[in-house]
C-alpha cells in the first residue's frame, strides 16, 4: 500500500528532490505487527492514514539519526507531501546553532501542534480510525487514554460492536500529539512499539480464502510473519590493514580503501557485496558525490532501477562533472520506462 503513496506526486517529487531514501526491514522487532497473507498478484490500495501503523512506519531524520517525523501506516500521496514539509522545517531548526535546545524543544512542539491545526477537514476525513484498531483502543481503553476525545461517551458504551466512532481521535491527531512530546530524539532512542500502540497488531482479510485457487489454499490459515523470512543484506568482505593506524590516520585510511574496495568487488562481478560497500561509504562521506555514483552503478547492475535513478541524481545534485553520473541516471531511467510500458500493456 506503501507503493501506491510514494509512487505518486506529489510526495514522489518531494523525496526525489529533498531527500535520501532507505529502509530498514523490522520483522523481527517485538512491534512489528502480522496479518494475513496478501496474494503477490493481488492489487495494491489507498487506505486511511495512519491505518497499518506495526505494519511500517516513515522515519524522516536528519544526517545524525534525529528523528524530526515518524509517520505510522500508510498514508496518501498529498498528506505525506505535506507532513515532508513539517520535518524539513524542522531540520533547519535542529541545525541552527544560534537556537538553544529547550527553545529547539519548544519550537518542535509547538509546529507539530499548529500543524496538526491547520490540517483540512478532507486531511482529517481520510485520517479516521479502522473499525478493528477503534476496538482495540476501547478493549485497552486505559493503556491507550490519549487516542480518546471523549471519555465519558467510552466509559457509557454497552454494546462493543457498536462504539461511538466520533469519540476516538483521527490518527493524524494521534500521531502530531504523540510526536509533539518526542523532540529530536535520536532513532536509537525513539520507542517505535509505544509510538505506534493505537493499532491493532494482528489483522487478516482473508483474502487468500476469497481467491480459492490452488496457490491460495496452500497458504490458507498462514499469517504473513509465518510464510515472510528476514531480508538478508550481503556483508562486503573486512580488509584488515598489517599495522592498524590511530586516531586520524585511520578514518583517512578507510576512506581510501573503500573505494578501492568497490573497484576490485565491481571487477569480480560481486555486485550485492560492492552495493553494500558503497552504503558503508556513504555514511562517512553522505555530502559528497563519489559514494552515490558507487552505489548507483551497483543498483543498476543489480536490477534496483529506481535506486540507481535516484543515487545518480543525488550524485549530480551534490555537484558530480562525472559523465558516468549521467550515464548511469539515462540507464536507470531507460530501464524504468521499459517496465512502465511493460506493466501498463498487461493491464
Amino acid at each position: 500500500m506503501r507503493a501506491v503513496s510514494l509512487s505518486q506526486e506529489p510526495a514522489f517529487s518531494t523525496l526525489r528532490n529533498h531527500f535520501v531514501c532507505g529502509y530498514k526491514n523490522i520483522m523481527q522487532e517485538g512491534y512489528a505487527g502480522d496479518s494475513g497473507v496478501h496474494p503477490i498478484d493481488g492489487n495494491a490500495v489507498n487506505t486511511t492514514n495512519g491505518a497499518g501503523p506495526h505494519n511500517l512506519q516513515t522515519f524522516v531524520m536528519t544526517a545524525d539519526g534525529t528523528v524530526l517525523h515518524c509517520l505510522p501506516g500508510f498514508w496518501s500521496s498529498a498528506d505525506l507531501a505535506a507532513e515532508l514539509e513539517v520535518a524539513e522545517k524542522l531540520s533547519y531548526i535542529w541545525e541552527d546553532k544560534a537556537i538553544s535546545s529547550a527553545h529547539k524543544a519548544d519550537l518542535f512542539k509547538r509546529i507539530h501542534l499548529e500543524h496538526l491545526k491547520n490540517h483540512s477537514a478532507e486531511l482529517v476525513a481520510r485520517s479516521h480510525l479502522q473499525g478493528f484498531d477503534a476496538q482495540h483502543i476501547y478493549k485497552n481503553s486505559k493503556e491507550l487514554s490519549d487516542c480518546i476525545s471523549d471519555k465519558e461517551a467510552i466509559r457509557a458504551v454497552e454494546d462493543a460492536h457498536k462504539l461511538p466512532y466520533d469519540a476516538f481521535k483521527t490518527t493524524d491527531k494521534i500521531m502530531h500529539e504523540r510526536m509533539a512530546t518526542r523532540p529530536f530524539q535520536n532513532y536509537d532512542a525513539f520507542d517505535t512499539g509505544t509510538y505506534t500502540s493505537y493499532g491493532c497488531n494482528h489483522y487478516d482479510k482473508g483474502e487468500n480464502e476469497m481467491e480459492g485457487g490452488p496457490p491460495t489454499l496452500a497458504l490458507k490459515g498462514k499469517s504473513l510473519r509465518s510464510v515472510s523470512k528476514p531480508t538478508v543484506m550481503a556483508a562486503a568482505p573486512q580488509i584488515s590493514p598489517a599495522a592498524p593506524p590511530s586516531g586520524r590516520k585511520e578514518k583517512a585510511k578507510e576512506k581510501e580503501t573503500e573505494p578501492q574496495l568497490f573497484v576490485a568487488l565491481a571487477k569480480q562481478g560481486l555486485w550485492p557485496e560492492a552495493f553494500r560497500c558503497a552504503d558503508k561509504y556513504i555514511k562517512t562521506q553522505f555530502t559528497q558525490p563519489g559514494g552515490y555514483e558507487m552505489r548507483s552503478l551497483a543498483a543498476l547492475q543489480l536490477g534496483w532501477y529506481q535506486q540507481a535513478y535516484d543515487d545518480a541524481s543525488r550524485a549530480l545534485w551534490l555537484g558530480s562533472k562525472h559523465s558516468s553520473a549521467y550515464l548511469l541516471r539515462a540507464k536507470a531511467a531507460n530501464k524504468l520506462k521499459q517496465l512502465v510500458h511493460l506493466n501498463t500493456k498487461s493491464i
